[in-house]
């Protein structure tokens, strides 16, 4: 007699349910940007989101690329994790789980026998001491500080602005003009104009927040981000005029001092094998890296 396979009811993730994921996260704690409770609202909408619950436990589905995401859960064992990606696959047989947290394969060796593993260096996370991105101390950091001091100097009206809902259109297009003067087009620069979109589109409903740079009335640097974990946050968006001095560093040093009151660490997500974007973030010396792991069920 043939064994039934299990069924799984997949429903959209939509943004009434992020008080639900909110939960989740504050009883499972996630330090990779992908499982962020606004990153899953924004971008996941671009991708389709989907979840179920599997022996009690909350799973997120990508359709588009066939992933299934380390559940909110961490009770189970490889066993268990080799057993979801199985039965999942009589509805995706394309399915691999990804995101397995760094703690839990340090606490099952065992996993090595079921799943072959990899770490992707471009889709990992910088992690950055609050602290560090603030004082800008040491020798590697100082040409940071100064470009900061000579902003300051040319620009010393410049004002730091939370920024609201009304601001969308304000930065936009300033996103626009960011793009245009670097004369890149690209389709993750349409993906994410998109989910800087549905950013300001769920303002109430995430627990969003963001810093603009004014000079006079122009927005010439800006920074979208909020909670991580309890002691970190994480940098959605974050762009400026490449062409203003000071300004990259500016938009960055506020941006800490700003979430030094309540996060030890901040999340600057990614580079996605851009060479500029990582050669930059590695100058600010990040504290430590989390690491993006997917595996193969062998």
């Amino acid at each position: 007699m043939n064994k039934k396979k299990p069924e799984f009811e997949l429903k959209l993730l939509t943004v009434d349910l992020a008080p639900m994921i909110m939960d989740c996260l504050k009883a499972f704690p996630k330090q990779a940007c992908d499982m962020n409770l606004s990153n899953l609202f924004t971008w996941g909408q671009l991708y389709k989101l989907h979840y179920f619950i599997w022996k009690g436990a909350y799973v997120i589905y990508n359709p588009r690329f066939h992933y299934i995401a380390f559940p909110f859960c961490y009770k189970f064992g490889a066993t268990e994790l080799a057993e979801l990606v199985k039965d999942f696959r009589a509805l995706d047989p394309k399915t691999e789980m990804i995101l397995f947290p760094q703690e839990w394969l340090d606490n099952h060796p065992e996993a090595k026998e079921l799943f072959r593993f990899r770490k992707h260096a471009n889709w990992s996370d910088y992690v950055y001491l609050t602290e560090k991105l603030v004082n800008l101390s040491g020798k590697k950091l100082a040409k940071k500080k100064n470009l900061i001091a000579q902003f300051k100097k040319l620009h010393p009206h410049y004002k730091v602005q939370n920024i609201v809902k009304g601001d969308m259109d304000a930065i936009l297009d300033h996103y626009r003009h960011w793009q245009s003067d670097r004369n890149i087009r690209s389709i993750n620069l349409t993906m994410e104009y998109r989910a800087i979109k549905n950013a300001f589109k769920h303002w109430d409903d995430l627990p969003l927040d963001g810093l603009k740079i004014m000079l006079d009335k122009d927005i010439i640097a800006w920074s979208i981000f909020s909670p991580q974990t309890e002691n970190m946050a994480t940098i959605h968006f974050e762009k400026f005029y490449p062409s203003l001095k000071g300004c990259a560093q500016i938009i960055n040093w506020e941006t800490a001092k700003y979430l030094q009151r309540t996060y030890l660490y901040i999340n600057r997500e990614q580079d996605m094998g851009v060479e500029g974007l990582r050669q930059a973030k590695r100058s600010y010396e990040p504290e430590f890296m989390v690491d993006f792991i997917t595996s193969r069920l062998k």
